[in-house]
Order: structure tokens, then C-alpha cells, then sequence
């Protein structure tokens, strides 16, 4: 009864004979990008973990089903991807709407806040902007985010044969595969985009949508210096961009803090995928618990 209320709500379907009231005014609420993925323990610190390209929040339950037990985890999705409201067109626009939505749960911090591929760029800008307002960023997890000047950067064939010998063997031999599979896929919505075809959900056109605006939007965004420390994961079966980025996808040439870098056994898809996650939230899980036992040592003085 409580997924056909949701599905009304959202204006999927025909109300259910004898919903309550309140069910069908809930239509009303404002939307907000905020999605409560776990709700954890009252009083501990959540964990923010902003979208990728592709606008969705999906991505991170494997990472709800790993982290501390106590752990609240939220995810901030794209404005537009319900398909009701337009998508924000610049990562400083995001970074205001979802840091007013962090706000709304914890208006103080520490803030301890993620982001998948593109989204690792909007949680640079909202660490940023939380720094300048003096308050304190606890931890800033990048999950294989290319710095936006390498991501924009267009590569030459020449130096893709130049970067040939450092890309791993096992990437090397799918591309055949990846690129057919991306040339298809790509076919697919665009005929479903002009009506040629019904082989495509409006879902994923909304997913086409968010990731062409998201794109264009991280092409223009020029980042300012960060002080602070980034944990940053890094698939180790890599395209030539992220090759070209190094060791830190270019990131060590805007931030002054520390820079961590763990290595996934994935390709950028599929860092959420076994084997991968399991490296990533070890690593994770170690350290929200290493930050957790300083803030309780602290509270004891």
C-alpha cells in the first residue's frame, strides 16, 4: 500500500480506492534533491554522497549496505531527473542548491560528504565553499573524479598511442566491446529521443539528458584551490583521459591538502561492483571509524 501511495504521489499512476488524505497532499511537498538512502543511528554525522553524470542516486546502495552500522547515508540527486523541474546547467548552481539541502539536515558540521565521477566535482565545490565559510570539511571522498580541466581536454590520437603503455592490458582488450556497446546505446536513445522508436524508457532519456547538462556544465566550471585533504579512488582499468590525469587524475594541481590515493581493481563503471566496492568501503569503513574515535576522544576532555 505504501509503494502505490508512492507511485501516486509521484504521478505514476491512478489513486488507490480508499488512500488516505494526507497520502494524496503529499503531492505537495517541495521537492528537494536530498535522498535518504539509510537513516542510521540519531546523532552520529551522515555521510553525503552527491550523483554522478547520469543524475541518479541508485548507484550507492551497494555503499548503504557496507558502511558503519550507525552510519546515516544521504544521497543529493539531480534537480530534473523526476522530469518535472529543469536540470541546473553550472556545478556552482548544484553545489548552492545541494549544500543548502546538507544544511537542512546539519547546519554546522563537520561534514563528511562523497561524490561518484562527475559528482566528485560538485562535492569539491561544496568542500569549498563550506571551507570559506569556516566551518569543517571531516572528510571529502572522490570516487574516480577527473579534475575538469583534464576532463574537457581533448586527446590527440598521437598522444593516445603515447599513452598506450600505460593503460592496463585488461581495459586495452574490452574496448572493441565498450565502444560498440556505446555506439549502440547512444543510437538507441537518440532514435528514442525523435520519436523513431519506443526502445528506450523516458527514465533513461531523462538519464541522457542529465549526463549531456552535466557535461556541458563541468566544461565551464573553472574550481578555485582547496586547502584541505581528499580520499580519492581510482579505477585501475582507465581510459586514456584518467591515464592522462595521473596518479591523482589531476587533482594535485589545485589542491594543497594531502591527496590519498587507493586503486580499485574496476573500470569506471563498475567501481561499485565486486571486487572493487569491497576495496573501496574497507577503506572507507576504516576510515569513518578512525574519525569517529578522535571525535568521542575529543568529547571526553
Amino acid at each position: 500500500r505504501e509503494l502505490a501511495a508512492l507511485v501516486v504521489r509521484n504521478g505514476g499512476g491512478v489513486a488507490e480506492p480508499g488512500a488516505p488524505p494526507a497520502e494524496a497532499n503529499a503531492a505537495s511537498a517541495p521537492w528537494s534533491p536530498l535522498v535518504r538512502i539509510r537513516a542510521g543511528a540519531a546523532g552520529e554525522r551522515p555521510l553525503f554522497c552527491i550523483h554522478g553524470a547520469g543524475g541518479n542516486v541508485v548507484v550507492f546502495k551497494p555503499v548503504a549496505d557496507r558502511l558503519p552500522p550507525d552510519t546515516p547515508l544521504y544521497g543529493l540527486q539531480a534537480q530534473g531527473i523526476d522530469g518535472k523541474q529543469p536540470f541546473h546547467t553550472s556545478i556552482e548552481a548544484m553545489a548552492e542548491c545541494y549544500l543548502a539541502a546538507i544544511e537542512s539536515v546539519d547546519a554546522e558540521g563537520p561534514y563528511r560528504i562523497a561524490g561518484y565521477s562527475g559528482g566528485g566535482t560538485v562535492a569539491y565545490e561544496i568542500a569549498c565553499r563550506i571551507a570559506a565559510s569556516g566551518r569543517k570539511v571531516e572528510l571529502l571522498i572522490m570516487f574516480d573524479t577527473l579534475a575538469p580541466h583534464y576532463a574537457r581536454a581533448t586527446i590527440s590520437l598521437a598522444e593516445k598511442l603515447r599513452l598506450l603503455p600505460r593503460m592496463d592490458a585488461r581495459f586495452l582488450r574490452q574496448i572493441p566491446r565498450l565502444r560498440w556497446e556505446g555506439f549502440m546505446q547512444a543510437r538507441r536513445l537518440k532514435r528514442a529521443s525523435e520519436g523513431k522508436s519506443d526502445a528506450a524508457t523516458s527514465f533513461e532519456l531523462l538519464g541522457a539528458t542529465a549526463w549531456n547538462t552535466f557535461f556541458e556544465a563541468q566544461r565551464q566550471y573553472h574550481p578555485p584551490r582547496y586547502a584541505g585533504d581528499i580520499l580519492l579512488f581510482t579505477a585501475i582499468q582507465a581510459a586514456a583521459p584518467y591515464v592522462r590525469g595521473g596518479e591523482w587524475l589531476g587533482w594535485n594541481e589545485l589542491v594543497d591538502g594531502n591527496i590519498e590515493v587507493v586503486r580499485t581493481p574496476a573500470r569506471h563503471e563498475t567501481i561499485f561492483e565486486p571486487p572493487s566496492i569491497d576495496v573501496v568501503m574497507r577503506v572507507v569503513y576504516a576510515r569513518l571509524n578512525a574519525i569517529n574515535m578522535q571525535v568521542e576522544a575529543a568529547s571526553t576532555y
